[in-house]
């Protein structure tokens, strides 16, 4: 059994970096389904640590620890402080204050706007737009993707962050969704594609009798379309429907069960059938869950192989204190 272990440094734009030693680590948690995927909830301090701490400009870096080598796990800003009384003592017997914060991954720092509206004309490659927002941002980032050029408008008002317009871009795109992987740098790539090395299971160092796999052949809906119905003159459609390899396909189930998704700014069908295909990836009938040691290569969706099928790793979460196991959660993908 390694040695593990976590820690972390804080970090001030043009200053030296600061090692913050919290009196409870707290949780890491990854989710592709959420605003912000990667985030810390529970971590407390004493006061004396955040003296040397501006919550409005630094970063912490978060370290997991293997064997005494450091693997770096992120870069996170503050979302929260709460200043909670009486929950220790001091030296001399009398209620002493703790602090504890929540962290958000790099995406925490894309939730803005300028509070003006915005119109993007016909013929746009969302991909290219999301590059714009990204370089404005000036955080690292790095987008992947055929174009789908947008033949329609999209109009957002002044409330829209910068976030959620990248969201609502990476969908017109095909892409997963946004996430800050281990070195900060926010990542959009293509869905459909697996374009990274393939990790089976039993590398990772599944616990004994932690791995199940869940069946949702009933439920999960075998055919996704999608149109933009926001022309005057005509409507975009595409439809995606599950492979007759699928176990929850209308070949196997004899039925078929649709989903809807009605989105501004598709190009043509081919787009609107490649965008359909991306939602499909994500209402698979098969999920997997599984305890692991912690690890850093599960830097985002990664796939991982396990029992002949390929899955996407869409979630996970592990308490960053020594002896604790990391639990994963996979969706199947289908060839």
């Amino acid at each position: 059994m390694p040695d593990i272990g976590f820690r972390f440094e804080a970090i001030r734009p043009g200053a030296n970096t600061r090692p913050f030693t919290p009196t409870v680590a707290g949780t890491m948690s990854f989710d592709l389904t959420r605003e912000v995927p990667r985030t810390i909830t529970g971590v407390i301090a004493p006061p004396d640590q955040w003296a040397v701490i501006d919550v409005r400009t630094d970063q912490i870096k978060a370290y997991l620890i293997v064997d005494g080598t450091d693997y770096p796990m992120g870069f996170f800003a503050f979302t929260e402080l709460t200043r909670q009384k009486d929950v220790v003592l001091d030296e001399a017997g009398d209620p002493a204050d703790m602090i504890s914060t929540g962290l958000g991954d790099r995406c925490t720092l894309l939730i803005r706007n300028t509070g003006a509206a915005q119109t993007i004309l016909p013929a746009f490659d969302p991909s290219q737009e999301m590059i714009t927002i990204l370089s404005n941002s000036g955080l690292p980032y790095a987008v992947a993707g055929a174009a789908n050029l947008s033949i329609t408008s999209i109009t957002w008002d002044g409330s829209t962050t910068d976030l959620s317009k990248i969201k609502q871009l990476g969908t017109l795109a095909g892409h997963r969704p946004l996430w800050a992987d281990n070195n900060g740098v926010l990542r959009s790539v293509a869905s459909q594609v697996i374009d990274t090395e393939i990790i089976p299971l039993a590398d990772l160092q599944p616990v004994a009798s932690s791995v199940a796999i869940t069946d949702r052949f009933l439920t999960a809906p075998n055919r996704v379309i999608v149109s933009d119905n926001s022309s005057p003159s005509y409507a975009i459609r595409g439809q995606w429907d599950a492979p007759a390899s699928a176990p929850h396909s209308e070949a196997n189930r004899g039925y078929v069960l649709t989903r809807l998704e009605e989105l501004q700014g598709l190009g043509s069908g081919a787009h609107a059938e490649n965008v359909a295909a991306t939602i499909g990836e994500a209402y698979t009938a098969r999920s997997l869950s599984a305890r692991i040691l912690p690890t850093s290569v599960l830097d985002g969706p990664q796939i991982i192989s396990y029992d002949g099928a390929n899955w996407l790793v869409t979630s996970w979460e592990v308490a960053m204190t020594p002896g604790a196991d990391m639990s994963i959660n996979a969706e199947e993908l289908i060839p």
